[in-house]
């Protein structure tokens, strides 16, 4: 299993089993809902998709440690595919069996990455769940069977039956198909090492992931009842930002810097793609957009790939740092105003930020190799800091203008000068980090 031959063929089929777990990970509903708010404080939300998300991500850790031949991860791995295949279809899939489903077939699919030799599967991999996350958006309306662009006002009432079950079933099916075929495939590359053992990971870096995950459900829970208190407080200014997204953010800062292991890097892009993001202003749907970010991650992540396999060791780690940089940089230009200039940043969110976070998060695994529960830990803060927590129906009775998707984690507020300024510092600050991460790395090669 370590021969080079076999390294694209498998990270090709493990990239395209993460981007369907990725998708179904950051959108296991088909509404896309949280839960309703309400005048009173919600308990836990047990039943929200924040919730069904983090126990697909458990899912995936759980998998990182138990899968410990090829043999384990090939059939957890179409297990979770035919499952996903059958709750595609039904009329009312579970949200919790689809979250842990997709979970599991993405912890297979990074375990038996770690096959081969060489960085390019766990690249793969690593860009696949990425693009599934991205795409999430983007393809829920057409998930639920709802037109893309701008709706009519019946469409925003909380009666009208606007789920049409038919249609959402061919997005569902199709990703899903493509992930039962790439199991299929990894199952064939991977028969004659069939007994092999896959190396173990780091209790410490399982530990980690998992903090992160929760950290990341309880900030949603208390953001929740911030939005319920605000609605019951008529002095209340209205729906603020979710200033708890970055006390996660730098709890996962501070992690990446008392980390002794490599894998401080990949937290440090995690969050600093995480972060612009959500300061990223521009909204799309539509399998158009959806198809040309998916290109660009492929291109973004070969092109990183190549490019950083020529450095030594000691220069790889040079990539994160100057990656967050041009993350910092596209998010300055939110601050950009006019008429001509705000055609920057409606371009650089769309086109622009998909590519600098795919190479940060592509750089970060050139550098260190990580295990696949690091993976898990950075994706879970691009999926749970960003899953929407409003009605799809709006939150007015007439907004003809917007798709009324609700909020979204760290932007709960529509673009503003403040909210910009603070992600651009989340991100300067990631840039520290990343560099002295970085001089670290070079200083001791031999840390692992």
């Amino acid at each position: 299993m370590t021969e080079r031959r076999v390294s694209i063929p498998v990270g090709l089929a493990a990239g395209v089993a993460s981007a369907v777990a990725g998708l179904f990970l950051a959108a296991p509903s088909r509404t896309g809902d949280i839960v309703g708010l309400s005048a009173q404080p919600p308990g836990f939300p047990w039943g929200s998709t924040t919730t069904a998300s983090a126990w697909g991500l458990l899912a995936a850790l759980a998998m990182c440690v138990g899968a410990r031949r090829v043999a384990d991860a090939v059939f957890a791995g179409a297990v979770a595919a035919v499952v996903l295949l059958v709750v595609g279809i039904s009329s009312s899939p579970p949200t919790l069996l689809t979250a842990v489903a997709a979970g599991v077939l993405l912890g297979a699919a990074l375990q038996l990455s770690r096959t081969v030799s060489g960085h390019s599967a766990l690249v793969a991999a690593t860009a696949g769940v990425v693009a599934g996350v991205l795409l999430a958006p983007m393809l829920a309306r057409l998930r639920a069977g709802l037109p893309s662009g701008n709706r009519r006002y019946a469409d925003y009432l909380p009666g009208d039956s606007a789920l049409l079950v038919g249609d959402s079933t061919v997005v569902e099916v199709g990703a899903v198909s493509l992930a039962v075929l790439a199991v299929a495939v990894l199952a064939a590359l991977c028969l004659r090492g069939w007994r092999d053992p896959i190396g173990g990971t780091s209790r410490v870096v399982v530990l980690t992931s998992a903090g992160m995950v929760v950290g990341c459900v309880l900030t949603q829970w208390w953001f929740l009842r911030f939005l319920s208190s605000s609605l019951r407080d008529e002095s209340s200014t209205g729906l603020h930002t979710f200033y708890g997204g970055y006390v996660v953010v730098g709890m996962t800062l501070v992690a990446a810097l008392v980390h002794r292991e490599t894998t401080g890097l990949m937290w440090v892009a995690a969050a600093a793609a995480t972060v612009a993001v959500s300061v990223d202003g521009t909204t799309a749907s539509g399998i158009d957009l959806a198809a040309v970010t998916a290109l660009l991650v492929v291109v973004a992540a070969v092109a990183t790939t190549v490019v950083t396999r020529r450095d030594a060791l000691p220069r790889k780690t040079r990539g994160v740092p100057i990656a967050v940089a041009v993350l910092g940089v596209f998010t300055a230009t939110q601050f950009l105003s006019g008429d001509l200039s705000a055609a920057v940043p409606a371009l650089v969110g769309p086109f622009g930020v998909p590519v600098a976070v795919t190479i940060a998060l592509t750089a970060a695994v050139m550098a260190n190799h990580p295990e696949p529960s690091a993976v898990v830990g950075a994706v879970a803060l691009l999926t749970l800091l960003r899953l929407t927590t409003g009605s799809d129906f709006g939150w007015t009775s007439y907004t003809p203008l917007t798709d009324a998707s609700g909020f979204d984690g760290l932007t709960a507020t529509p673009p503003s000068a403040a909210r910009t300024a603070v992600g651009f510092i989340a991100i300067a600050t990631c840039f520290v980090v990343a560099v002295v991460l970085a001089r670290r790395r070079r200083a001791d090669p031999s840390v692992t």
